[in-house]
């Protein structure tokens, strides 16, 4: 039985509540912390989490081996820091922090302190997702020519109404980092990584905040092959989000809807 912490009880909390409860005969939840009395009171009513104001003691309590980490991206780095300090392996949520620099910081300590650091990119083990990554790897497209992701989706007034969404001071980045983060993982993880690139971005001005919600990208892998990045959060109604990946031998399509992925 492993006893953990949640640091952080914003957005993020439910579907990782939902996973502790799957998990009830293996993990324990040992203590739900936030700065926030509302949001701790409304965990402790509908998760059941033991919740405290105190994170100095979450930190000292050697009986809790692992923390998830789920504030917002410019508190991840510090939170994580002050984990891995305290002898704590970290399941974080995406991204690892709000700049390539203390993205790198936050792993090297980790490595230093010898505690496991992972990052929320589930879409990875999702059964299509599974599934078009052996035909890569198995060689059944062939060789890597042409790779593209896609996601246009629509975020409406309700999204962009929580105190501080879409704005850096906040969240770091928008549509690349907030939005389209899962999909570019994916991506990456089944055309291998980037060599070269060229891109726009901007801000559409259909909603009061300072980060991208259009970008676009062209790319060239280390492989060889070519393609294409289209993420959007202006595209209403929204659309699947879609990787496309063509090569000597075949292609593939995966779409994926809520609730469902398929190739």
């Amino acid at each position: 039985m492993h006893r953990i912490a949640v640091i952080g009880l914003g957005m993020a909390v439910k579907p990782h509540a939902l996973a502790l409860r799957d998990l009830a005969g293996r993990v324990e939840v040992a203590a739900a912390w936030s700065r926030s009395a509302a949001r701790r009171e409304r965990a402790a009513a509908e998760w059941g989490f033991p919740v405290t104001g105190d994170l100095d003691a979450i930190l000292a309590d050697r009986s809790i081996d692992t923390a998830l980490v789920l504030t917002p991206p410019w508190a991840h780095g510090e939170v994580a820091l002050r984990c891995a300090a305290a002898g704590k392996h970290v399941l974080l949520e995406k991204p690892i922090d709000a700049t390539l620099e203390r993205s790198i910081a936050t792993v090297e300590a980790f490595e230093r302190a010898g505690r496991k650091l992972a990052i929320v990119f589930q879409h990875r083990f999702r059964l299509a997702s599974l599934e078009l990554a052996r035909l890569v790897a198995e060689g059944r497209l062939g060789r890597l020519v042409s790779c593209s992701a896609s996601v246009r989706w629509w975020r409406g007034p309700d999204y962009f109404a929580q105190p501080g969404r879409g704005m850096k001071a906040r969240d770091g980045g928008g549509v690349l980092m907030t939005q389209a983060i899962h999909t570019l993982d994916l991506f990456l993880d089944l055309a291998g990584p980037v060599a070269e690139l060229s891109a726009f971005h901007l801000n559409s001005g259909l909603r009061a905040i300072d980060t991208e919600d259009v970008a676009t990208a062209t790319l060239r892998f280390a492989s060889g092959a070519i393609g294409a990045i289209d993420a959007t959060s202006t595209a209403f109604p929204g659309y699947p989000e879609r990787i496309e990946l063509a090569g000597d031998r075949g292609a593939a399509v995966l779409e994926t809807e809520i609730g469902r992925a398929h190739v």
